[in-house]
């Protein structure tokens, strides 16, 4: 089921990739407009959109499934680990976000994970069945970015990673922490 909105008052349009010729424009999209992370597929949950601005590509985002530990973050939930475990199907990682730079949209980064976040929630509930209550990010801070456009946002920083990432986490290894 593709979903495809708009953003009210605009000619922002919202593609759901659902095929392999979407996934080509988002990939190529990343590799060539993403700084510093370059596209990856991953076997888990996810839900990317292409943004338009009437037939000019001008952004892409996806959600992923969470990531499993994140110590601050865990701390800030405060979620024991059993309900960690449980729970964790209805978080995502918004894990990919980018813009086409100067596009000449007033307040597109921040307008877009609005929309994102209302309309990827339906989405996800959709598509997996699991009511969405947290979406989470990582921002590689240097002084070019500081995360303005998810405090913009209203995005709460809740800490720091270790910075250390691993590629493929076991399962085990993680209920038993």
């Amino acid at each position: 089921m593709n979903t495809f909105f708009e953003y009210k008052d605009t000619n922002i349009t919202f593609d759901e990739v659902d095929n392999a010729e979407k996934n080509k424009l988002f990939r190529d999209f990343i590799n060539k407009y993403h700084s510093y992370v370059k596209y990856k597929d991953v076997p888990q949950r996810r839900v990317n959109w292409l943004i338009w601005n009437g037939m000019d590509l001008i952004g892409c985002i996806g959600f992923s499934s969470c990531v499993l530990a994140v110590g601050d973050r865990d701390r800030w939930i405060g979620w024991t680990k059993e309900q960690r475990q449980q729970l964790s199907n209805s978080m995502a990682n918004n894990y990919r976000f980018c813009l086409k730079p100067d596009t000449g949209i007033k307040n597109l980064g921040s307008r877009v994970l609005k929309m994102v976040r209302i309309e990827g929630a339906k989405r996800w509930k959709e598509r997996y069945g699991d009511d969405l209550i947290l979406m989470e990010t990582y921002v590689l801070k240097n002084e070019n970015r500081r995360g303005a456009v998810y405090l913009a946002d209203n995005w709460t920083h809740v800490g720091r990673t270790s910075g250390v990432s691993i590629k493929k986490a076991p399962i085990k290894a993680w209920l038993s922490g």
